[in-house]
């Protein structure tokens, strides 16, 4: 369980929906695709599958390590994540693993991005930071 307070992502961008009005950005599945949980400290697509073709940006707000609770399977040819560290905006790093994810130190003012193609679709994901570095 992450060893912070403060909200660690805010989802800035989803497809297919994003009907949040809140500035905090959405905080359930009737509001996006992918959204925060537990005060901000995880993101996820929820509960069930992923769906097709969605996409999600995140807001890093603060710096730690990723955390990925229960299965993360992703579409090798399909499905991935992009990591922006910081304020660059080039050279995004691909993470399309559980390895490359989990225990992946992030930034504050860094993004993620997550896309899924339109083929198959797996099981949902939470993820979250945890301030303390990894074992």
């Amino acid at each position: 369980s992450p060893a912070t307070t403060g909200q660690m992502f805010k989802v800035t961008a989803a497809v297919p929906q994003f009907r949040c009005a809140s500035g905090a950005g959405p905080t359930s599945e009737a509001e996006a695709t992918c959204f925060t949980t537990t005060s901000g400290m995880c993101f996820t697509t929820g509960n069930g599958n992923h769906g097709n073709n969605e996409r999600c940006t995140i807001a890093v707000q603060q710096p730690g390590f990723l955390s990925i609770a229960g299965n993360l399977q992703l579409e090798p040819s399909g499905d991935y994540f992009r990591l922006w560290n910081s304020s660059t905006t080039s050279n995004a790093t691909m993470l399309n693993s559980f390895t490359t994810l989990h225990h992946l130190a992030v930034e504050a003012g860094s993004t993620l991005s997550w896309q899924s193609n339109a083929a198959i679709v797996n099981e949902g994901f939470v993820i979250c930071v945890s301030v303390i570095a990894p074992l």
